[in-house]
């Protein structure tokens, strides 16, 4: 990370990112086009370096491991203390909405994507849905 963006992160108050791959340590990729992205759970030891506070995973590639790599995913993030939003095991799970307190300032953040391969449905957990 070069010292420009580096000052930045560190005089934020509150970073917030999207969690573009789900976070597994066993490749199960889903039947899709375009790549099946992966990365290994101690990745996350990149995000708590750079401070995280939240990690949006409403996004078109947090299936790409399959129902098994977004569990892993929600559970090393849950294990190393950084909140997320944007996807769940049910549509009202996934639709949920993350309220924090900035200051004297609620703050509130939402997240969806488009309707791909990721999107949660009653039987499997997934992105919350734009449309």
């Amino acid at each position: 990370m070069g010292p420009e963006l580096k000052k930045i992160l560190d005089e934020a108050e509150y970073r917030i990112f999207n969690l573009e791959v789900p976070l597994t340590d066993k490749a199960d990729p889903i039947p899709k086009c375009g790549p099946n992205l992966i990365a290994p759970t101690q990745t996350v030891k990149g995000y708590t370096a750079l401070g995280v506070n939240l990690l949006t995973l409403a996004n078109n590639h947090i299936l790409d491991q399959g129902q098994e790599g977004f569990i892993s995913t929600c559970r090393v993030l849950d294990d190393n203390g950084i909140a997320y939003l944007g996807a769940g095991n049910t549509p009202e799970e996934a639709a949920k909405p993350y309220l924090f307190m900035l200051g004297n300032k609620r703050i509130g953040i939402y997240a969806c994507a488009v309707h791909e391969f990721s999107i949660v449905s009653q039987t499997n957990a997934g992105s919350n849905s734009f449309d």
